[in-house]
């Protein structure tokens, strides 16, 4: 980002301590440094920079420096998963002014190096650049908010799916498994059991009929 022997040892010193041996955060510093217009050649710079206490913090930094519609539009794509779809964030997307700039908002988390194109998927497909992005995307959406856009990225998937909904029933169950649609919650955490059951996954098979029992569990208390 800066060209050879950018920073001054001092400087580096600091970074690697904190770093503790994650290439990533290190990665993550000269991207938010880039970001801030911070000059690491300046020697101040080591000695007044207030680098994060944490890879999370680093990252929600980076995210701080986005514009507010490429936040919006960062944080929802968390929700769809590490890889998302243009054509879904399209449908998806609560915030109707917002879609019709989402290319603009695509290019610059290219630009800012957190998401990108994911390579031969075609589809206009993109990824979380590091998983934590898109973790630390995720977790910064209020609980409630997440639930909603989990049913509405579900439903969005039904009507994509149609009839043929057996391909899609681990889809279906991951986000309707995190909303507060009970309803649909155990149809698609039962139908993903039995799928993986069918093919022998007992493993997977038995977190999604646990993950049903318990919503029926909650379900059952609700209604005392």
């Amino acid at each position: 980002l800066f060209g050879a022997d950018a920073a001054p040892p001092a400087l580096l010193d600091r970074i690697a301590a904190r770093a503790g041996g994650n290439p990533f955060f290190i990665e993550e510093v000269a991207n938010l440094l880039q970001a801030r217009g911070v000059n690491p050649r300046d020697p101040r710079t080591a000695e007044t920079l207030e680098l994060p206490e944490s890879l999370h913090s680093l990252v929600l930094g980076r995210i701080d420096q986005l514009g507010e519609d490429t936040q919006t539009t960062l944080k929802i794509a968390s929700v769809i998963g590490r890889i998302f779809r243009t054509a879904v964030l399209f449908g998806v997307h609560p915030l109707e002014h917002l879609r019709a700039s989402l290319p603009a908002q695509l290019t610059e988390l290219q630009q800012r190096d957190l998401a990108i194109p994911e390579p031969g998927a075609g589809d206009e497909t993109y990824l979380f650049r590091h998983i934590v992005i898109q973790e630390v995307a995720y977790e910064s959406l209020p609980f409630g908010l997440r639930a909603t856009l989990h049913e509405t990225i579900g439903r969005h998937l039904e009507q994509v799916a149609g009839d043929n909904l057996r391909p899609w029933v681990d889809l279906l169950a991951f986000h309707f498994g995190r909303s507060h649609c009970d309803d649909k919650k155990r149809r698609y955490l039962v139908a993903a059991g039995d799928a993986a059951r069918a093919a022998y996954a007992l493993e997977s098979a038995t977190s999604h009929y646990r993950s049903e029992e318990h919503t029926s569990e909650l379900q059952s208390l609700t209604n005392l």
